[in-house]
């Protein structure tokens, strides 16, 4: 039996692409929403240890749920209509589980919506890429779709906890957020940077986007507690 040193350098830049993709989509979801939860409850003068098991359940709860969609759309990447290109919308129980996780958070209605339409975004832009490049292997696997569920899960594990880490170490959740926010905010970018640098489109656009969507979140959160 012979290989293709073409379809093995290709398989391999295929899984790459993927697993970066996945990483940034985990981390951006993973920084964007324990932020607006430690900036809703630090407006409202929480506990220090509240903010921090709040912060920690959130991105556990979080994580699970991201990387559990991150799969499914993984399995639905395998289907036909997704290899033509169409836009598979997120299945209605997957979209109220997730409205259900951020409405136990405290995050509002508006909150909820703009929150599952920014990752089904997130979703679409990727896969177009993928299927207009080709990047996707024609043999993709349940095994793939696991993988990439877990990488979201971790990528949202290690961009919740950025957020959460200012807290571990001050007292005051004022000064605490003083650090959390601009520390997110510029992840946030570097992160939007990376991925419109991925998709070959603007980065510095897509580093300004992805702050700006964490700084209105934050925003929200705040002056809605």
């Amino acid at each position: 039996m012979s290989f293709d040193i073409k379809d093995i350098g290709s398989a391999r830049s295929s899984i790459t692409f993927d697993v970066r993709a996945d990483l940034i989509t985990g981390m951006s979801d993973g920084l964007i929403i324990p932020f607006a939860i430690v900036t809703g409850m630090s407006s409202i003068h929480a506990e220090r240890d509240t903010v921090l098991v709040t912060g920690i359940v959130a991105i556990l709860i979080g994580a699970i749920a991201m990387g559990r969609g991150g799969y499914r759309a993984g399995l639905a990447a395998m289907s036909p209509r997704s290899k033509e290109g169409d836009s598979l919308p997120p299945a209605d129980d997957e979209v109220q589980k997730t409205k259900a996780f951020l409405s136990n958070l405290g995050l509002n209605e508006e909150m909820q919506d703009k929150a599952v339409a920014d990752i089904h975004k997130d979703r679409e832009e990727w896969n177009e890429f993928i299927v207009k490049h080709d990047l996707r292997d024609s043999s993709y696997t349940p095994q793939q779709a696991t993988r990439s569920g877990l990488t979201i899960a971790l990528g949202y594990l290690i961009g919740g906890l950025i957020p959460v880490m200012p807290y571990f170490f001050l007292n005051s959740t004022h000064n605490a957020l003083k650090i959390a926010a601009p520390l997110t905010i510029f992840f946030l970018g570097l992160l939007g940077f990376l991925k419109n640098k991925m998709l070959a489109l603007n980065p510095l656009l897509g580093a300004m986007q992805m702050a700006f969507t964490g700084a209105a979140a934050a925003a929200a959160a705040f002056f809605a507690a």
